[in-house]
């Protein structure tokens, strides 16, 4: 057998001889022989990686809409727990959960407005360090728009002429019942389907991607509790049914998981380039 340094002879060949002529145990007497393209992958290699939690979320979405679709009683049943015969829902008449409501809306709306104040001073004034990370403004602020704005507020709601449940005939309203993505009626000037606050509250979960690791946990819990009491709140006062909630938090997680390879992702990409910044701690 030739030596490893036969002429022609390509890295993996070598790699082989040496470790058959029994040197490749020592790495003195062995010289490592790489391939720059295993010690310094492709970007281009992760590219399905990238995209993983959007299909994870896709997936998951069109489960949670399946089940809620099959089976209709898990809305009634539910929103049942909060009726009471010849009174409707008591939950709408308790001020603290009117306050939450209001409180919550404002928080939903305050984030992404300044952080889109955030872009507009970095535009006016770009050679001052940014108030937050430039990819992370963009991010949420597109979030925001794509979801509870056009999505939501501006296609589902529209079309989607789903009553309430104070609108249904089961909880004393004059409406049918119907399932989540069914294309109902359209006498309603107020659709249910699907949760406006619960998305705008859902868009705030990607923040838990850019907070420092060892303080992710307790941030990602107090969001996800906020989140849920947002859409129990909307659910007990009987302006929504359980799918409408869990529904719109699952489309905002499909366009979270959609925007960050876009924007934040990317970045990350072009930093390892020496070209850009993602944002991200």
């Amino acid at each position: 057998m030739a030596g490893p340094g036969r002429t022609g002879e390509s890295w993996g060949e070598r790699v082989a001889d040496a470790y058959g002529a029994g040197i490749g145990a020592n790495p003195r007497t062995f010289p490592r022989l790489t391939s720059p393209k295993m010690t310094r992958p492709n970007l281009a290699s992760r590219a399905p990686c990238r995209w993983r939690p959007l299909l994870l979320a896709g997936v998951a979405t069109a489960l949670v809409s399946a089940v809620f679709y099959l089976f209709p009683g898990i809305d009634r049943s539910v929103t049942r727990l909060f009726f009471v015969p010849g009174k409707g829902f008591p939950a709408a008449r308790i001020g603290a959960l009117q306050d939450f409501r209001l409180f919550a809306s404002h928080v939903s709306l305050a984030v992404p407005l300044l952080l889109a104040i955030g872009l507009g001073l970095m535009l006016a004034w770009p050679r001052k360090p940014g108030l937050v990370p430039p990819r992370l403004s963009l991010y949420m602020v597109s979030l925001f728009l794509a979801g509870p704005v056009v999505l939501v507020n501006g296609v589902l709601k529209p079309f989607w002429g789903r009553p309430r449940p104070v609108n249904v005939t089961d909880f004393g309203g004059p409406w049918p019942f119907q399932q989540p993505w069914v294309i109902g009626a359209q006498g309603l000037a107020n659709h249910s389907f699907s949760s406006g606050e619960a998305a705008a509250s859902a868009c705030l979960l990607p923040l838990i991607l850019f907070v420092p690791r060892p303080w992710r946990w307790q941030v990602g819990a107090l969001l996800v509790a906020f989140v849920a009491l947002v859409g129990l709140n909307r659910i007990a006062v009987g302006a929504h049914f359980l799918s409408d909630v869990v529904i719109s938090i699952g489309l905002m997680l499909v366009l979270a998981a959609g925007l960050h390879p876009l924007i934040v992702r990317r970045g990350g990409a072009m930093k390892e380039g020496g070209q850009g910044d993602t944002g991200e701690t």
